[in-house]
């Protein structure tokens, strides 16, 4: 039986300092700092009108899901207006629900994160970004819905149902894209107090904070600050969650452009199902596990349910300072980024296992000499860092878009075991892994009339990924693994206007990705794994009849999963 959602209530309010109210962020002109009064495209494949924090537009309350009828790819901008209807709890992504081939199924509560599935693909194979940095997991593409954004602040987002150009940075675009884009700050102070709550335990509270322009006459400048806990007993399950929220965007106008400094910290924890009671937790603390009273059963042997710890925790970092402007007739931007996520598992063994201890020995850790228990750390630590340079130029009647996206990404995955006295003893597994992504991209736009839109576009891919298993060579076995990997993507489209209310539209895009850690991890080192690759052809038309807007697409996925060759 599928399981009931929790009731959530959720109460705001808001308290402006000044007489003006965020609404007149659209008739005050700020040049090219914050918000509606800088609205509208500059150009690059995927921009969005930016909204301000405070303020949604009329248009997003009337249409919460918009079509370009003049895209050469089937693309549907979510309004801040769908996004104001989730509660501050909900995954953002809780939005797509009401796309087509697009379905989103929380396990029991979004705090615990969705799962999230396009076109039959799952998260893995679908590619999200926040402000253009590709979120996916590096190693396995997959993505937590949970870690990033609230969806109070959310301006829109993008939703495409493939790949759609080669202008869209990322490795798991094969079941669509999910591009989200961030609040602007307003020009105007503001304050809104958040605070909710909801059954099983579950409540919330914090804040968003603007502060209004500020610097007016050297570089002007505004910022919101959003402060929230979300936190959960969970009743039934006794799995409790503890979720804590900072975020911070400043935008300065600085030369002939703005820059922009984004931060997101996202740190949870979540019990595990049935770790413990409330009352367990208020006699023996937070990190009480229900088995840990019974190590023993009661003919003496040890009790193999043993669980160490109940609790998972997670800590997801993520900044960027972003410098984008005009000169002339030429757009530019660059993106610097950074991510730090730190997690663990927690378990334990009654069983022998083998370990590399601290002196790069190895051994076979026997439970009875350690307590009679293992307690069991698995570890995955994230240090990740990249660059998104794009540049918008016109090339005789042809617009130009040219940019490279590098990524540099560096993961530990452990498993530390320590003695029921919490001294270390050993790592199961110790395996570092780096993979570098260069993706330069190129695309044309081009309109040989004015009824006809064409793009074209081709990126490369390269990844270099290194493997190293330290207990593998410990023991005197292969564990030092390096291989490269190259695609070449194309990308077309063309967008035809039969009449002024009716468009009709062709998009062909490439996809690839290189195998993931976990494709190592078996255990089996293969060098001829292949990416997997995709291709995506995409029919549609647009028409619109007085106020109906009306959307027919039929689309196909070549999708290949090349294990061996």
């Amino acid at each position: 039986m599928k399981a009931s959602k929790p009731l959530s209530l959720s109460v705001s309010a808001a308290l402006l300092f000044l007489t003006q109210t965020a609404a007149h962020a659209d008739t005050q002109s700020l040049g090219t700092v914050t918000g509606t009064a800088s609205s509208g495209s500059t150009g690059f494949f995927g921009a969005t009108p930016k909204v301000n924090v405070g303020h949604t537009p009329a248009s997003d309350i009337q249409q919460v899901q918009k079509f370009d009828k003049t895209a050469t790819n089937q693309e549907t901008t979510i309004t801040k207006g769908q996004f104001d209807m989730l509660t501050p709890t909900d995954s953002y992504t809780q939005a797509l629900n009401n796309l087509p081939n697009a379905m989103v199924v929380s396990s029991g509560d979004s705090m615990d994160g969705d799962d999230v599935y396009i076109n039959g693909f799952s998260k893995s194979l679908i590619n999200f970004t926040l402000d253009g940095i590709p979120l996916n997991d590096n190693d396995s593409y997959t993505y937590y819905t949970n870690e990033f954004i609230p969806s109070v602040l959310v301006a829109n987002a993008k939703y495409y149902p493939g790949a759609e150009s080669a202008a869209l940075p990322g490795l798991a675009a094969f079941g669509g894209a999910f591009a989200t884009n961030s609040l602007q700050p307003s020009p105007f102070p503001m304050v809104r107090p958040i605070v909710g709550g909801g059954s099983f335990g579950k409540y919330n509270y914090g804040g968003l904070i603007n502060t209004g322009l500020f610097a007016k006459n050297v570089a002007p400048t505004s910022a919101w600050i959003y402060m929230n806990k979300i936190q959960r007993d969970g009743y039934f399950q006794n799995n409790g969650a503890i979720q804590t929220q900072f975020l911070f965007k400043s935008v300065t106008h600085v030369g002939p452009g703005d820059l922009t400094l984004f931060f997101t910290q996202n740190n949870q924890r979540f019990n595990y199902y049935n770790g413990a009671t409330p009352t367990q937790i208020a006699q023996f603390g937070q990190d009480y596990n229900s088995y840990t009273s019974n190590l023993y059963n009661p003919n003496g042997t040890i009790n193999t349910n043993y669980t160490g710890f109940n609790y998972n925790n997670y800590l997801n970092w993520l900044g960027y300072a972003k410098y984008e402007g005009q000169l002339g007739a030429v757009h530019f931007s660059d993106q610097l980024y950074y991510y730090y996520g730190n997690g663990f598992g927690a378990g334990a063994t009654t069983f022998n296992t083998t370990l590399l201890t601290p002196a790069g020995t190895i051994i076979s850790a026997n439970p009875r000499n350690y307590g009679g228990a293992l307690l069991r750390q698995s570890v995955n630590l994230t240090h990740r860092w990249g660059n998104i340079a794009r540049l918008l130029f016109p090339l005789g009647p042809v617009d130009t878009e040219v940019g490279f996206w590098f990524n540099h990404n560096n993961t530990l995955h452990a498993a530390n075991y320590y003695s029921l006295a919490n001294t270390y003893v050993g790592a199961n597994y110790y395996e570092p892994v780096v993979t570098d992504t260069y993706e330069p991209y190129l695309v044309f736009n081009y309109k040989p009339i004015d009824a006809l839109r064409l793009t074209a576009g081709v990126k490369y891919l390269y990844a270099e990924r290194s493997f190293v298993d330290d207990v593998a060579l410990a023991r005197k076995l292969p564990g030092q693994f390096n291989v490269n990997f190259s695609s070449v993507l194309p990308s077309v489209g063309a967008n035809l206007r039969i009449l002024p209310n009716w468009h009709a539209y062709f998009n062909y895009t490439e996809n690839s990705n290189p195998p993931g850690y976990n494709q190592f991890y078996t255990g089996t080192y293969n060098p001829n794994l292949k990416p997997q690759s995709a291709k995506t052809y995409t029919f549609g038309t647009n028409w619109e009849v007085g106020p109906w807007t009306s959307q027919l697409q039929a689309f196909r996925v070549d999708f290949s999963k090349e294990d061996l060759i």
